[in-house]
């Protein structure tokens, strides 16, 4: 009973979600990663997990990384010249999401 209540619960939460995605740009892609990110910092945060705060804190990065993709602010007040910084900041937001995905997620829940 307690896992069908919790099925509910995530259908809920991911309904909407799901509901507005599209197989056809990275807006998306990074809006289900950012949802699936905020959820397990915030089971981690408030778990019982030893290196939780830590775990969290690097989900947390993560997540802001994703968010930053998905509003794509890195062009704004910039001169069309000026267009190669904003390029590097969204490469460097998608190195560091990258990076923690690869180096940490399989110890997340150890």
């Amino acid at each position: 009973m307690k896992d069908f209540i919790q099925g509910l619960k995530n259908l809920k939460f991911w309904l909407s979600i799901i509901w507005k995605d599209r197989d056809f740009d990275h807006y998306y892609f990074f809006k289900i990663l950012s949802a699936k990110l905020s959820r397990m910092e915030d089971c981690i945060r408030n778990g019982i997990f030893v290196s939780s705060e830590e775990t969290a804190n690097k989900l947390l990065i993560a997540k802001e990384c994703c968010e930053r993709l998905i509003k794509e602010e890195y062009f704004d007040d910039l001169e069309f010249d000026e267009n190669e910084i904003g390029y590097a900041k969204q490469r460097e937001d998608l190195e560091v999401l990258t990076r923690i995905i690869r180096e940490e997620s399989l110890s997340w829940w150890n």
